[in-house]
């Protein structure tokens, strides 16, 4: 891979390549989720949603825990205790979004071993490790974009900040979030979150979303999921359909999940063959997304 010195001199198709080189020979790299499913939620009906919740501290009939998976080897996974109906807002995917023109940094500094990089249809890259440099990153940009914040408003701005980590955020734990095994369905889909500068400020100190870079003008600047429940949940762990790259190494637990719609009717395909085909129908998409 090309040094840093090197990185203007580097295209789209060179990092996509490296980064894909780095997947397929370094097995202590694990294959992240891609593809994420968006749910016909619109990031305005998100924002209402949480602005309720972590602006106005509507009461919830849910709250988000975790502890113990109950799927085998898995560790820790995300539970809600109580209910809700389908296409709430459940939960948001805490860390540091990395635009495409990243991909060369971001594969040096955090990708190897990182099981928490989740992609988006648009090709950014959000690194939700809670430890490590993807920690320090997280925590160093936040510290930028509340200076700038401080320096745009002035003495009017909030002196006290509150802490972005879960458990101290109520929902910042969809990182938690397993893949369901074989005989199960996810529970919850992703929806994009992208703020311009002066859409939801209030809100906007309170997602626990950051930028690897200050955005250009006229860019976002939050970039985030939330996850959307799917149907209506009550008292179940949380499952997300990772949809992981199906040319890299995969563990042994991973299983695609195939929707009943795209199964094949007895005596065609097996899982196998339809969700091949189902991948094959859906639309050419960007790098990494």
């Amino acid at each position: 891979m090309a040094d840093a010195d090197d990185a203007e001199a580097l295209t789209v198709a060179d990092i996509r390549e490296a980064l894909l080189a780095l997947v397929v020979e370094e097995r202590a790299v694990h294959p992240f989720p891609l593809r994420a499913p968006v749910l016909p939620l619109t990031a305005a009906d998100a924002c209402a949603q949480l602005a309720a919740v972590l602006l106005a501290g509507e009461p919830q009939t849910w709250q988000l825990e975790v502890r113990a998976s109950a799927i085998e080897g898995a560790g820790d996974g995300l539970h809600l205790r109580g209910n809700c109906e389908a296409g709430v807002v459940i939960a948001l995917y805490p860390g540091t979004a990395y635009h495409v023109d990243d991909l060369h940094v971001m594969a040096k500094l955090v990708l190897e071993g990182n099981p928490y990089v989740l992609g988006r249809r648009d090709g950014v890259l959000i690194d939700g490790r809670p430890d490590g440099v993807s920690a320090q990153i997280f925590d160093t940009a936040i510290a930028r974009e509340r200076a700038a914040a401080l320096a745009a408003v002035g003495p009017g701005a909030p002196r006290s900040w509150p802490d972005l980590r879960w458990p101290a955020h109520p929902l910042a734990a969809g990182h938690k979030a397993n893949h369901p095994p074989k005989g199960c369905a996810p529970n919850v889909g992703l929806c994009v979150i992208d703020l311009l500068q002066g859409q939801e400020v209030p809100l906007q100190n309170l997602l626990p979303f950051a930028s690897f870079r200050p955005p250009a003008e006229g860019e976002p600047v939050k970039r985030g999921v939330a996850l959307v429940s799917t149907s209506r949940l009550e008292n179940e762990e949380i499952l997300l359909d990772y949809k992981l790259q199906r040319d890299g190494p995969l563990e042994p637990w991973y299983v695609p999940y195939v929707p009943a719609a795209a199964e094949i009717s007895a005596g065609a395909e097996d899982s196998e063959g339809a969700y091949a085909a189902l991948k094959r129908s859906e639309p050419e998409l960007p790098p990494f997304a």
